[in-house]
């Protein structure tokens, strides 16, 4: 993995957590779709997430495939937390995260929350996702002033798609779906098996299923 030291040499500007799930792919894939290609363009960095989610150590080998395909460098995720509530565990991982990537010179983090709960938008999480952003952002701009600029921005891209418009878009973007931690059936975790059954017939309809793997973008 990439260091703090080392990533700073190039001074990123934009930071993107991956689960390896969907929503994550889709995120990274849209940030790098929107980047500079000059070669003196720095690379983004990809980061590991959420930091105190036990499933993250299993999704990280695929986090890595990730990042290889699509151009990415690696940030070491922040220590993870032993949190009483799912939401106290949400805020701190993010908000570690994000102070990261402000270390790091970056001006942006593209936090993959997703709201989508088949074909509608929970209203009362996508509410949830954007305060959190926007709370944090505001907390890391006033902390990191003069490290990574006057303001640090949470992008949300992916918050208020559908499930169905989340795999649309990923075919849009040709995302390496085929990198998702679940994709090649290899996990017995009852996650795994949830998340095929979630996106595996919507990511056929909408032209990609889980295919070879591509190459990288550079």
């Amino acid at each position: 993995m990439a260091t703090p030291e080392q990533s700073l040499l190039t001074r990123p500007t934009t930071l993107v957590l991956c689960d390896a799930d969907l929503p994550g792919i889709v995120a990274a894939a849209a940030t790098r779709e929107g980047e500079p290609s000059a070669p003196d363009t720095p690379w983004p960095l990809l980061m590991p997430f959420p930091a105190s989610d036990p499933l993250t150590q299993a999704r990280e080998p695929a986090c890595l495939r990730i990042a290889e395909l699509l151009s990415f460098r690696i940030a070491p995720p922040p220590a993870p937390i032993a949190a009483r509530t799912v939401g106290e565990s949400e805020c701190h991982d993010l908000m570690a995260a994000a102070f990261v990537a402000a270390a790091l010179g970056c001006n942006s983090l593209v936090w993959p929350a997703h709201a989508g709960r088949g074909d509608a938008v929970d209203i009362d999480r996508l509410a949830q996702i954007q305060d959190r952003a926007a709370l944090i952002s505001r907390l890391v701009s006033l902390e990191a002033r003069g490290v990574s600029g006057d303001q640090f921005t949470i992008q949300t891209p992916v918050a208020d798609l559908t499930d169905l418009q989340l795999a649309e878009l990923a075919a849009d973007l040709a995302a390496p779906v085929e990198a998702a931690w679940w994709a090649d059936r290899a996990s017995t975790l009852p996650q795994a098996a949830a998340a095929i059954a979630r996106w595996e017939s919507l990511l056929i309809d909408a032209g990609l299923g889980i295919g070879p793997s591509r190459t990288g973008r550079r």
